[in-house]
């Protein structure tokens, strides 16, 4: 795993992160790029864990209904106006999966940093109108931590159906919302996938997942 320091001065992170995006700017819109295809293996595992936690985390937290949000929830960038038509399931093989051609790695990062940012931020919940934002947002974050080929925000706003300048306004949210804290240990990396795979095994209703590493016995 990488290892990405914490910012001391955000200024700075902004800066870099900026300079980021000016660079990604020039890149290709990849708009001929062809999408990968949805086989089975490996990777279809993982996305079937990382969509049963998921919705299991929005039955959890407030059920299927949408939630009332305060304007400070809506100024977030994560949440919509009202719940997608389109499921958590068919959003992440068609929208993310299928288009993002990112590593099967970033699909974990991806589901410990909405943990990350659902603990740091209270504001911030899985829910009915949150919840496809949020693991956009999680795994472009992890594919521009992790791989080293990734595209312009154009084609991964084109990609999640969102407007540019929302894509743009959001990443940089989601970024400070996690304090830039982006690195991932390799036993905590093992642990979320070992529950991202045991959920895609379950069969039937998925029970109430622990986000938590267990304590160590001293």
């Amino acid at each position: 795993m990488k290892l990405l320091a914490s910012a001391d001065t955000p200024s700075v992170e902004d800066q870099t992160w900026n300079s980021n995006h000016a660079a990604e700017a020039k890149l290709p819109s990849m708009d001929k790029i062809q999408p990968r295809p949805l086989g089975a293996g490996a990777a279809n595992s993982i996305i079937d864990g990382l969509e049963k936690i998921v919705t299991r985390r929005i039955t959890d937290n407030l059920g299927p209904q949408s939630p009332v949000l305060s304007k400070l929830q809506r100024r977030s960038g994560f949440f919509s106006p009202k719940a997608p038509s389109i499921s958590i399931k068919k959003y992440l093989d068609l929208c993310i999966y299928k288009r993002f051609n990112c590593s099967d790695e970033c699909f974990v990062l991806a589901l410990i940093y909405i943990n990350r940012i659902t603990k740091m931020q209270p504001t911030v919940t899985l829910c009915s109108v949150s919840a496809h934002r949020l693991v956009f947002f999680a795994v472009l974050v992890a594919t521009k931590y992790h791989d080293d080929e990734r595209y312009s925000n154009n084609y991964y706003a084109k990609c999640g159906g969102l407007p540019l300048d929302e894509v743009n306004m959001a990443e940089a949210n989601f970024l400070k919302m996690l304090d830039w804290k982006l690195n991932v240990e390799p036993k905590e990396y093992q642990f979320y996938h070992g529950l991202m795979r045991q959920a895609s095994n379950h069969e039937g209703p998925l029970p109430p997942v622990q986000l938590e590493e267990p304590e160590a016995e001293p």
